[in-house]
């Protein structure tokens, strides 16, 4: 099943184990970045990587 939020597909990262993890915010997997996802359905991406 395919979750969505805001257009946007949702994943969770195999190797965030416990709630709060977030190893997988910034990777380049798959052919694109991976970021977490806000309440209001953009990608949080840090400063430094705009």
């Amino acid at each position: 099943m395919l979750v969505t939020y805001a257009g946007w597909p949702l994943y969770r990262y195999a190797a965030d184990l416990t709630p709060g993890e977030i190893n997988g915010q910034g990777l380049n997997l798959n052919g694109d970045q991976w970021y977490l996802m806000s309440p209001d359905g953009t990608p949080i991406i840090p400063a430094d990587q705009r």
